[in-house]
């Protein structure tokens, strides 16, 4: 049996917090090797919006940039700030 690819599988919230902080603003402009879904996209940046990790225009808040320091997922780098 095939399995899905773990970009499928997982939370995109970390990927696209790191993706931010690199300076890269359109995350489904990028050449995955195997895309996520936009749905996927769309639910890690809601989720860094209401982290306050990016601002409503999807743009990395310098609360985003001090949680990118963190090997943890946003969630837990959030608590800890």
């Amino acid at each position: 049996a095939t399995q899905l690819p773990e970009i499928h599988r997982t939370n995109l919230a970390t990927a696209l917090l790191s993706i931010k902080a690199m300076g890269i603003s359109q995350a489904l402009s990028l050449d995955w090797v195997d895309p996520p879904s936009p749905r996927a996209i769309a639910h890690a940046a809601t989720q860094l919006y209401l982290l306050e990790a990016v601002d409503a225009d999807g743009n990395l808040t310098s609360l985003g940039a001090s949680m990118s320091r963190f090997p943890l997922d946003p969630r837990l780098s959030r608590t800890l700030l």
